[in-house]
Parts: structure tokens; sequence; C-alpha cells
């Protein structure tokens, strides 16, 4: 017997695993984000009355963002990978005269290019649109700092979270058995 071992319940995660202040506001913003367009996407689906497959579209994303927050508030490793792929997701917004492409779940700040211009893009809320043949738009691209800022983030905590599972940490109590 170790009479050494204190007499506190010890965690069973190593300290390195544990969420972080920082992991848990890009949780919020994930949920949040993801009902905000859950709702858009119920009004505009009962409004334009899309079929069910189109309804899917708008609404499985969203949906998507809700469960990958939750999971990445609870520091389980599927809401690393499921928040990594939104954040890819959000990472480009692209206008064209044949595309237009811009995903946001929470917050964004674009920096971007056009063929004469730049522009800085803020952004709270949630949007997701594609549209094709989006004709007098003019040429821009940018990337959504943001979401840069928080996939390298994510894939660094889960990285360091997966390595560090197969470490096993004991509860133990104080007192003889």
């Amino acid at each position: 017997m170790n009479e050494s071992i204190s007499s506190e319940v010890r965690s069973s995660h190593p300290p390195a695993a544990r969420v972080t202040v920082l992991t848990r506001i890009i949780a919020v913003f994930e949920v949040v984000g993801g009902v905000l367009g859950l709702v858009m996407s119920l009004v505009l689906t009962m409004s334009a009355r899309l079929d069910s497959t189109s309804a899917a579209v708008f609404i499985a994303p969203n949906c998507l963002a809700v469960y990958g927050g939750i999971l990445l508030w609870r520091g389980a490793g599927r809401g690393y990978v499921i928040s990594s792929a939104l954040q890819l997701a959000q990472l480009i917004r692209f206008s064209s005269s044949f595309l237009f492409y811009e995903f946001v779940l929470g917050f964004a700040f674009t920096v971007g290019a056009g063929v004469r211009s730049f522009f800085f893009y803020p952004k709270i809320g949630s949007t997701g649109l594609i549209a094709l043949a989006h004709t007098g738009a003019p040429f821009r691209i940018g990337i959504n700092v943001v979401a840069v800022a928080a996939l390298i983030y994510l894939l660094r905590r889960w990285k360091l979270t997966r390595d560090l599972s197969h470490i096993t940490y004991p509860q133990t109590t104080g007192g003889s058995p």
C-alpha cells in the first residue's frame, strides 16, 4: 500500500486532453450558427415549398453544426473531426459570373481580392449559399481567417487528444482498500 496517494479523486483524463476555453468558444459559435441557420433554413424551405431533397441540403449542415458543436464542447474526438470539417467548408468565399459560394456558421472575417480591389468582410450569423449562373457578379475570392485559425487549432487539439487517448490514468481514492 502506498500511503502517499492523495485522498482526492484524480481525473481519468490527462490535463492536455481537457477542453480549453478556446475550444468551448468555437463550440458555442458552431451551435449558435447552426441553430440560426436551422431556423433560417426551415423558414426558407417552408416559404419556398421545397421538395425534401432540397430541404435536406439546406437543413443538414446546420444540424451537423449543432451536433458537432455539442460534441466539441464535451471534448469528444468526433466533435473535433466534425468541427474541423465545418471549418474547412467555411475557408473560401468565391464569386464569379458562373458560381457563388459562401458558408458561415457563427463568425467569419473574410479577406480577399477581386479583379481590381481588396475586400474585408466580417460576418456574424449563418449563411450557406451556392449559386450557379450568378450573372453579373464580379470575380472575387476570399479566405475566412477565423476559419483558418480555428481549423489549425482544432486539428492540433484533436491530434493531442488522440495521442493522449491511449494513456489511462487510474481513478484512486484515499484510504485503505
